[in-house]
Parts: C-alpha cells; sequence; structure tokens
C-alpha cells in the first residue's frame, strides 16, 4: 500500500511540475492563438530622441528608453512582484492593446486579458525598441481624447458653470 502511495505522489508531483514548467508557454501560445494577425510595423523608424521621450513620458515608463524582452514566466512575476513593470513593456502593452482591439477571435475578458499579455510578451520579443517607440508615437495622437477646454474654463460662458448657475437660481 505504502508502494501505490509513493507512485501516486510521485505521479502528482511531476504533473505538477510540468504545470509549472509547461503551463505559461502554453498560455501565452493560446492567448496569441485568439489574435488575428500581429501589429504592422510602424511607418517610421526611429523617431526623433525628443519624440520618443515624449512617448516614453506619456506612457509612464521610467529610466532610460530601453526594451527588456519578457517570457510568460517574467510576466507573471511581473505582475505579482511589488518591484513594476520592466522597462518597455507599457509601450508594449499600449501596442498591444491597441492592435487587440479589433482583432481578436473571442472578445471575452479572459481571453482579452491573456490575448493582450501573449501579443505584449511577443512584441518585447520580436520587435526593437526603435519600432515600438516608433509605432507607439503613430498610435498616441489617435487614441487620445480631445480636451474640451470649453467646460474646464473659468469664464462665465462655460456651459458646466451656466447649468450649475441656473441650478443656484431655481433654489
Amino acid at each position: 500500500m505504502a508502494r501505490w502511495i509513493r507512485r501516486v505522489l510521485l505521479v502528482i508531483a511531476i504533473l505538477g511540475l510540468a504545470v509549472v514548467v509547461i503551463g505559461p508557454w502554453l498560455l501565452y501560445e493560446l492567448g496569441l492563438a485568439n489574435v488575428i494577425g500581429r501589429p504592422s510595423l510602424p511607418n517610421s523608424v526611429p523617431v526623433p530622441i525628443a519624440e520618443a521621450q515624449g512617448v516614453w513620458r506619456k506612457l509612464r515608463e521610467d529610466g532610460p528608453i530601453e526594451i527588456e524582452p519578457l517570457n510568460p514566466y517574467g510576466y507573471v512575476l511581473e505582475l505579482v512582484s511589488s518591484d513594476g513593470a520592466r522597462s518597455g513593456s507599457k509601450v508594449a502593452w499600449f501596442v498591444a492593446r491597441n492592435h487587440n482591439g479589433s482583432n481578436l477571435h473571442n472578445r471575452r475578458m479572459i481571453w482579452w486579458h491573456l490575448s493582450g499579455a501573449a501579443l505584449t510578451i511577443w512584441l518585447t520579443r520580436h520587435w526593437s525598441r526603435d519600432q515600438l517607440i516608433a509605432k507607439a508615437h503613430e498610435l498616441l495622437p489617435s487614441v487620445q481624447a480631445p480636451s474640451n477646454n470649453a467646460l474646464l474654463s473659468d469664464t462665465s460662458t462655460s456651459p458646466l458653470r451656466a447649468q450649475h448657475g441656473a441650478a443656484k437660481r431655481e433654489r
């Protein structure tokens, strides 16, 4: 009986080790399989250094402009550690998020996150720093919402101020 229990425990240990070693790579491949195509390369590479630094700051990256290649293990460790994101992962996520917005087979939330993580890893491994910065530079103007200064102005003609004033007069 003890021999049988040892064998079962050994099989469980081997299966557990296989899940830990192979599991993240299988999830990575599943996430990539859900993505239709890959992002197109940027139109102009490289971006002038001043504009590249602007992209780096807008996407809240820290430190020098470098892209550290990720792997599924590093991505998971990055999520659970308090050290913060690796250099360049926010830029890669921005490009991946933009591509995945209209290029997923299955759009349920779990697939959105898994595919976003997989494409982020793929981008850091297959695109250069200059390509990622240039693509993010191309995408930034198209995803930023236009500011509505009329709503924020301090004049009496501001729609919000006029509405607020009318509500005060009614009281």
